[in-house]
């Protein structure tokens, strides 16, 4: 990743294995302040993700944390809308009308789901947590009373949806 500070140096002037400016300057101490931020905000983005268990840290998140740019978060009515229409273009290669209806259906416990236990008509991707499916999977079986196989059925189906990329 490169990230350039706006900041130029002479060559001779930079320390490459403390990745900071030599000397005690002007110059060479307001090039190194002004590294302190970003290196802080690596660290820091690091760590979140670190504590988190997250192996998925790429440069481009790194740079985007560092720049500020937030990245458009996904939500789980975008992710059904994608996999629907997948599967609606496959009916006939490989999957059966009813395969998708089926899904189409899970679609509609889960944002009815959504409307009864969050009070949202939509949900944030980066939200969903095995409590969410534990949730949802109680919420079949109480509140929408499916029995448990087609409960367990609807959990299966919404797992492979989750799990796309």
């Amino acid at each position: 990743m490169r990230f350039a500070t706006g900041h130029w140096i002479k060559l001779n002037e930079w320390d490459t294995l403390k990745h900071q400016a030599k000397g005690n300057s002007g110059s060479s101490l307001l090039i190194n302040n002004y590294l302190i931020s970003p290196n802080a905000k690596i660290l820091q983005t690091q760590s979140s993700f670190t504590v988190a268990g997250s192996p998925n840290i790429t440069t481009e998140y790194v740079k985007e944390q560092l720049l500020g740019i937030s990245p458009e978060k996904k939500t789980l009515s975008q992710l059904y809308d994608c996999h629907n229409s997948q599967m609606k273009e496959q009916i006939g290669k490989g999957f059966r009308e009813v395969t998708y209806i089926h899904y189409v259906v899970t679609y509609y416990k889960v944002k009815a789901f959504l409307k009864f236990e969050y009070k949202v008509d939509d949900f944030p991707l980066e939200g969903l947590s095995s409590k969410f499916v534990d949730d949802f999977h109680y919420n079949l079986k109480t509140t929408q009373k499916l029995s448990s196989n087609k409960a367990m059925k609807k959990i299966k189906q919404l797992r492979k949806v989750i799990s796309m990329p």
